[in-house]
């Protein structure tokens, strides 16, 4: 840490015999100046009392199974060989991952789950105005298009009222599965307002589709810049929870301010929205910092790319007249 302070990973777990599984997790760093520090480690901890600079990083409400547990702990103290140890590691090859099994499962509790919320916090930049970001790929031929998803109605309609998509290659998916790109706002004196005009019409473009029938599950990243941090707020689930979240979102997230001072507030309506029920934890799209709802098979697509990636695609033989329109996707 910056000065002459030092940070401590801190984690906090609750077990419920009867649910057999984790029900609270979360992580923090503890910052001591340091005197205080040093202070600190010769003091018994139940002396010490709390002074620390406490800066939380993540919280989990509802079960968690253990060996989820023990994954994310691993992660979160990653470096540390004494938590494998802790955690009951028999040997270095016996790291906590998910094995085909195990994913399985998760990928097919994702379509049962009703909604879930993931606050990712990263070092970084964003650009002055509203933007999606194009993080994944399409093939296409012997070429890997990068692309942003917008979805095939009232949404996508909506996101290009708001943003220039001219120079992007556009994606809608007609599997009723909406993963939007990521959403960064830009910086700028107007944030607060932006973000509560944008997310609000976001939500009502989202409503027509799922009314329509376009969309019956949907995840929704949004990201912001504050300070030194990129915040990235994704909502997942089924299409009505979700709208549901965005909607009390505009209200409780201030982006000009930390997100300790409004994450407990958005767990406490997620946990109102979804009453109690017991879902799995999705891990699609984790290592990208947002959530993500798998998709299996072929699931045909509609795509606008810019006219001059267009015809280089056709003259390269890449792309067809043909199949210009409407273009089937792997799940990859």
């Amino acid at each position: 840490m910056e000065g002459t302070a030092y940070g401590c990973r801190y984690a906090h777990a609750e077990f419920s015999s009867s649910e057999d599984a984790i029900t609270h997790f979360d992580g923090a760093i503890r910052a001591y100046p340091a005197e205080a520090y040093f202070n600190r480690i010769d003091t018994s901890i139940d002396k010490a009392g709390k002074h620390s600079i406490y800066s939380k990083l993540f919280r989990f409400d509802g079960t968690l199974p253990i060996s989820d547990w023990k994954r994310l702990l691993t992660d979160y103290f990653q470096g540390n060989a004494l938590i494998p140890e802790y955690l009951g590691a028999a040997r270095e090859s016996e790291e906590l991952v998910l094995d085909e099994s195990t994913e399985d499962e998760s990928l097919s509790a994702t379509t049962e789950m009703k909604v879930a919320v993931l606050v990712r916090l990263d070092c970084g930049a964003i650009g002055s105005s509203l933007s999606l970001i194009p993080e994944l790929t399409q093939r296409c031929g012997s070429r890997l298009i990068p692309f942003v998803e917008v979805g095939t109605g009232a949404t996508e309609e909506f996101l290009r009222k708001q943003i220039d998509l001219s120079n992007l290659t556009a994606v809608g998916f007609e599997d009723g599965v909406l993963n939007l790109s990521r959403l960064c706002f830009g910086n700028n004196d107007q944030l607060s307002a932006r973000f509560r005009d944008v997310v609000g019409g976001l939500s009502d473009a989202l409503e027509k589709d799922i009314q329509a029938g376009l969309v019956q599950r949907a995840t929704i990243p949004l990201a912001w810049r504050i300070q030194d941090l990129v915040v990235t707020l994704s909502v997942a689930g089924n299409g009505r929870a979700v709208v549901d979240i965005l909607r009390q979102i505009v209200n409780i997230v201030d982006p000009t301010k930390q997100p300790h001072e409004w994450v407990e507030a958005v767990s406490d309506w997620v946990r109102k929205v979804a009453r109690g029920e017991r879902s799995s934890v999705s891990w699609q799209g984790i290592q990208r910092g947002v959530l993500e709802i798998g998709r299996s098979g072929v699931v045909d697509m509609r795509i606008r790319m810019p006219d001059e990636l267009q015809n280089q695609l056709i003259e390269s033989g890449d792309l067809s007249l043909s199949s210009s329109a409407d273009v089937p996707a792997s799940k990859d």
